[in-house]
């Protein structure tokens, strides 16, 4: 495997860390935090979702901006002017070009968008475009091999 062989969602969702999946998790409980607004409501399910499911090692960096993307989504919150991450997504087909077609990062991606990787992570994911091998850290592809990966 090269770093640029695919790898799938299904053993993505299965070997690596719960972050990504525990954002989510974290906003459907805590959707009633929005009420007075949406950078309130996002600070707060943030604060909940370090709290209640951030684990020592896990990054948090993006989980900011994924419950933001997350409230937009749902309509609960509006990003006001130019700053919405659903106005910044870009199409299945721009997203599966530039990734796979012109080999960009998911940070070359979050820099052309304009958001953080961890938003660009989730619209891969909603859109079933593969990882690429090399968008794993030593940890996770270790979880992987066990998975039958190899490289």
């Amino acid at each position: 495997m090269d770093d640029f062989s695919p790898v799938q969602w299904d053993d993505i969702d299965r070997a690596c860390d719960r972050t990504f999946y525990d954002c989510p998790e974290a906003f459907e409980t805590h959707r009633d935090e929005f009420e007075d607004g949406w950078w309130p409501g996002i600070k707060r399910a943030y604060d909940k979702w370090k709290t209640e499911y951030k684990r020592d090692g896990d990054p948090d960096q993006g989980a900011t901006y994924l419950l933001a993307y997350l409230a937009e989504l749902d309509e609960i919150a509006t990003v006001p002017g130019d700053r919405s991450l659903l106005d910044r997504r870009p199409d299945e087909e721009t997203l599966r070009t530039w990734s796979w077609d012109e080999n960009q990062t998911m940070w070359a991606i979050a820099i052309r968008t304009g958001t953080h990787f961890a938003v660009v992570k989730y619209w891969l994911r909603e859109d079933d475009i593969p990882l690429k091998w090399r968008n794993f850290g030593e940890e996770s592809k270790a979880r992987l091999r066990k998975f039958g990966y190899t490289a």
